[in-house]
């Protein structure tokens, strides 16, 4: 009984010894992971374990695989049968290989451990054990993976990105390549270029001084001839030469001598000629049309200059008075004026201006003038960019000429005008505030003292007298009473308020054309404009020789006035030989700002619709509004040549 119970007691102490020899055999097996398997496979159990002896052996010759021979391979023998194993080459195993290892592995241990005495609980609970540890490795197995497949995108997309930016990078650097081997040969051809340039700049320059030298030396070898016979001319007319010498020169090169006519007065004596006052008018418009509106154009009776003087009269002669304006050299020397085709354009302070004549008392002669054909029957032809060109050519030359020589204020001259040049003084009063003196005097002050403005003032007295006396119809009248009628003629039915249709305004404007065209063809023209230029130059030194500066050169400014008026003259002839209708006005001070008709002068940079909102009112109307009207056709053809300049208020 004793040794029964003795051998009940030792049946346990067995099972313990059997899993301790079974988890040795499995440590070993773990032991031998660290070594890379074999690529044999081990035999296996029908239940799919793996025996001890089997395993053994391959931990035996997985040890030996580390100690491998100098041959480069090795081989072992089995204590089971001598046995020769040869060893691949040493290659890391995959995640698949690691996995399925470590899958058998299990199943073997799984094995292993229903083989042993254990009881079935325990057995049960290793193996449930396993194969939890084995769901485990599954589930870490497929998140890995998933991680991997992540990397692996992340990493073709990053690979494909730096494939994509080399490239790019690639491409960019061959752009600039090609750009800076550009530049260098753009900056190489350009230093060739400044070279050739400092080489014709020097030829051209010692060109320019043999020329210079050569023509000095011509005039002076001139110069000395004419010193020469003018000594032998006065020996041999010793008479003549005596009268000569005792004659008394022009003391002012703006005053033009008397002379017996209709007026008793000069003009700084109280008369202007028939020089238009910018203040009353009975024309809508200063126009060579017809006209709508109530701007006034002078009419004999409501002239500030006197109610004596009619307007279809020749040009009376006019003078200031004595020391009225200082002289700073001798008369405006006596030269014929310039042919119509020779008129210089542009600056009229080139050197061509200086050959002007425009002193009192020569006649100029223009032999070579010839008749202007400018329209085209054409009716498609658009000559309104010829005519605004025109017109920009006269503007551009008036403010030239008043910033040379009529910019500076001058209080004492402006008083020496208002006390001895009342007819002078009542144009400029009228360039304001037509027929309201107060305002006017106390507006013009303003504008005549201020620095700023008075160059403006001083270009709207010389634009109100080209506009409405040298542009106009009436600069026409005088050359024979037929013509005079037909014009005149022509004006009072332009005129007719009750309205023309198309065809019959434009009939009209064709015989004004024609009776215009008859003056310029005829022989006597040329000596007739001769005689118009000479009047109109004069008249506009008498108007602004009052208003020169101090230090200016007057016989400059005289010989620039009469090229002006040439052409002035000159495009007046173009305009009235045209079938077309020219409409002028002159905004009156006050008035707000419109920006479709014109332009502020004293806010250049300002939108005109943006000054139009504000409302500002005119403080001077510098230049006009010019259109220009086609009554050919069933429909009306309007052009706006020119925008008034204007100042603003505030």
């Amino acid at each position: 009984m004793s040794n029964r119970n003795k051998n009940q007691k030792k049946a346990p102490a067995e099972t313990p010894a059997g899993l301790t020899k079974a988890l040795e055999g499995l440590g070993r097996i773990r032991g031998s992971a660290a070594t890379p398997q074999p690529t044999m496979q081990p035999s296996m159990q029908p239940s799919g374990g793996m025996t001890f002896k089997d395993r053994d052996a391959m931990a035996k010759g997985e040890g030996q695989q580390n100690h491998p021979q100098e041959g480069g391979s090795s081989s072992s023998d089995t204590s089971g049968g001598g046995v020769t194993l040869t060893m691949a080459p040493h290659k890391p195993p995959t995640i698949l290989e690691v996995a399925s290892n470590f899958q058998e592995r299990l199943n073997t241990l799984i094995a292993q451990v229903q083989q042993t005495k254990l009881s079935q609980t325990v057995k049960k609970e290793l193996t449930e054990e396993i194969k939890s540890i084995a769901k485990e490795f599954r589930d870490h197995f497929v998140r890995i993976q998933q991680e991997i497949k992540l990397l692996k995108d992340d990493k073709q997309h990053y690979q494909r990105q730096l494939v994509d930016t080399a490239r790019r990078l690639d491409g960019d650097l061959e752009a600039s390549r090609k750009d800076i081997e550009k530049l260098r040969l753009e900056i190489k051809e350009l230093r060739e270029q400044a070279k050739q340039a400092e080489d014709n700049l020097e030829n051209a320059n010692l060109r320019f001084k043999e020329e210079t030298d050569h023509l000095n030396a011509r005039l002076q070898m001139q110069d000395e001839q004419i010193k020469g016979k003018r000594a032998l001319w006065l020996e041999s007319n010793s008479a003549s030469g005596a009268r000569r010498s005792a004659m008394t020169p022009v003391r002012n090169p703006f005053e033009s001598p008397s002379a017996q006519s209709s007026f008793n007065k000069g003009f700084g004596q109280g008369m202007m000629g028939h020089t238009r006052s910018p203040s009353t008018t009975t024309s809508p418009y200063n126009s060579f049309g017809s006209g709508i509106g109530n701007l006034p154009s002078p009419s004999p009776a409501s002239t500030s200059f006197g109610s004596n003087v009619a307007w279809d009269a020749s040009p009376p002669k006019m003078r200031l008075p004595d020391g009225s304006a200082s002289r700073r050299a001798p008369g405006l020397p006596y030269l014929k004026a310039l042919p119509a085709a020779e008129s210089p354009s542009g600056i009229i302070s080139n050197s061509a201006a200086r050959r002007i004549v425009t002193e009192a008392g020569d006649v100029p002669i223009n032999p070579n003038y010839g008749a202007l054909v400018l329209f085209n029957e054409n009716a498609d032809e658009d000559l309104s960019p010829v005519f605004e060109a025109d017109i920009t050519v006269i503007l551009l030359a008036i403010e030239g000429w008043v910033k040379e020589y009529a910019h500076v204020p001058n209080h004492g001259a402006i008083q020496n005008i208002m006390m001895n040049n009342k007819d002078l003084w009542d144009y400029m009063l009228n360039c304001t505030y037509p027929g309201n003196r107060q305002d006017a005097y106390n507006h013009t002050m303003a504008l005549v003292n201020d620095r700023g403005c008075r160059y403006w003032f001083v270009m709207r007295m010389i634009a109100h007298y080209v506009f409405t006396e040298m542009l106009s119809i009436e600069a026409w009248h005088g050359f024979g009473n037929n013509l005079d009628k037909i014009l005149k003629d022509v004006a009072k039915q332009l005129a007719d308020k009750k309205g023309l249709l198309n065809d019959k305004r434009q009939h009209l404007v064709d015989r004004r054309t024609t009776a215009v065209q008859t003056i310029v063809n005829d022989p006597m023209y040329k000596e007739w404009r001769s005689k118009q230029l000479h009047d109109h130059s004069r008249r506009l030194r008498n108007m602004l020789g009052p208003m020169l500066n101090i230090d200016s050169d007057r016989t400059d400014a005289g010989r620039d006035l009469g090229t002006l008026a040439i052409q002035v003259w000159d495009l007046s002839a173009k305009m009235h030989t045209t079938p077309l209708t020219f409409q002028i006005y002159f905004p009156e001070t006050g008035t707000k700002f419109v920006a479709a008709h014109m332009i502020a002068k004293d806010r250049p940079n300002i939108d005109p619709v943006s000054i139009q909102v504000n409302q500002p009112r005119i403080k001077l109307v510098i230049t006009p509004v010019v259109t220009l009207r086609d009554d050919h056709g069933s429909k009306i053809k309007a052009k706006n040549l020119h925008h008034a300049a204007v100042l603003l208020m505030g």
